[in-house]
């Protein structure tokens, strides 16, 4: 009797089931799965293991796209502070000019 590793498509508990039966139950949630014949289950791990991938691959690309976003905010910020220190200085040289010129 062969086993095999699966995720449960409900919970996405990792499974130990055997090759013997039609169907299994999630010990976790209690899901029924119906399992494929044996040849047809290796190509399901396949295809499960691409999609966990692929899962992993959108999470790193959302994960850096944040991180992009949020350089761009802080260096908008940066700049706009910037901006305001130098209007700020030029106030303060205008009226101290203004209060020693009179």
């Amino acid at each position: 009797m062969k086993t095999y590793e699966l995720k449960c498509t409900q919970c996405g508990a990792n499974l130990v089931i055997s090759t013997d039966k039609d169907h299994a139950f999630c010990e976790y949630c209690g899901h029924r799965l119906v399992l494929a014949a044996e040849n047809e289950y290796e190509a399901a791990v396949q295809v499960q293991a691409s999609k966990d991938a692929a899962k992993v691959k959108m999470h790193e690309i959302d994960k850096a796209t944040e991180l992009e976003q949020t350089k761009a905010h802080t260096n908008k910020w940066k700049e706009y502070n910037k901006s305001q220190l130098i209007t700020a200085g030029v106030l303060i040289i205008c009226l101290i000019m203004l209060f020693f010129c009179h």
